[in-house]
């Protein structure tokens, strides 16, 4: 079974016992989420490397555990230079690159108690874009021999996120999001990513 395959299906496992456990309760009929995001990334084949950021998402419930969300988020930072990448054409050195702007959309399962905390997961899918660095011994960009250059490339690629956090009602239209935690899958061609996404910050709710 392939890792979107195993997602998809814990995305299933989870939603049916959201569905099952889901006391009666009149939900907000829009979520706006925003705050501060951690980023960290794990490509395939080059060094792991942190960037920091922003998370805003909007969700729209449909009844009272199902919704659907869009997502919004940018990571600031600049990926390391592999040194080990050396090569004679900069286009076959695999390129850590940094995961920038991202724009996602999918399903949101909520699990709203009788006191101030809800749960919810989600599953989104969209793009994201990369930035990123290497060193390079090609003589078009090096014409002094053994002196390399910086070859900077972007790429926006496909990208899936399964995760879910924990709101905290301060109020009835005001929400702290205590932690959002996400596992990231970005697809760049030469050096896929395994990223971790960690947010918080506020949620207002708007509709009965």
């Amino acid at each position: 079974m392939t890792t979107m395959q195993k997602s998809f299906l814990c995305a299933g496992i989870l939603a049916c016992m959201f569905t099952t456990l889901a006391p009666a309760q009149n939900p907000s009929k829009v979520e706006l989420f925003g705050g501060y995001s951690f980023l960290h990334a794990s490509p395939v084949q080059t060094s792991s490397f942190i960037s920091n950021g922003w998370d805003a998402s909007v969700t729209g419930n449909l009844n009272r555990w199902f919704g659907l969300e869009a997502n919004l988020s940018d990571h600031y930072g600049t990926s390391p230079q592999d040194i080990a990448g050396l090569v004679p054409a900069p286009a076959e050195a695999p390129i850590p690159y940094a995961s920038g702007f991202s724009f996602l959309f999918g399903p949101h399962f909520s699990y709203r108690t009788a006191s101030r905390i809800d749960l919810f997961i989600h599953g989104l899918f969209g793009g994201i874009r990369g930035e990123g660095t290497n060193f390079s011994l090609d003589a078009a960009c090096a014409p002094i021999s053994g002196n390399p250059c910086v070859v900077t490339k972007s790429q926006t690629a496909f990208t899936t996120a399964l995760g879910g956090g924990i709101d905290f009602h301060v109020t009835p239209h005001v929400s702290v999001r205590l932690i959002q935690a996400d596992y990231e899958r970005a697809n760049f061609t030469g050096n896929a990513q395994n990223n971790v996404m960690i947010s918080t910050g506020l949620v207002f709710t708007f509709g009965r």
